[in-house]
């Protein structure tokens, strides 16, 4: 669950977030 726009944190194994949708 990353923020809006946010890139992928180090140690997240999902891909980035390019929409604001926090998923």
């Amino acid at each position: 669950p990353a923020g809006p726009g946010v890139r992928p944190r180090l140690g997240f194994s999902e891909p980035v977030c390019f929409k604001p949708t926090g998923q």
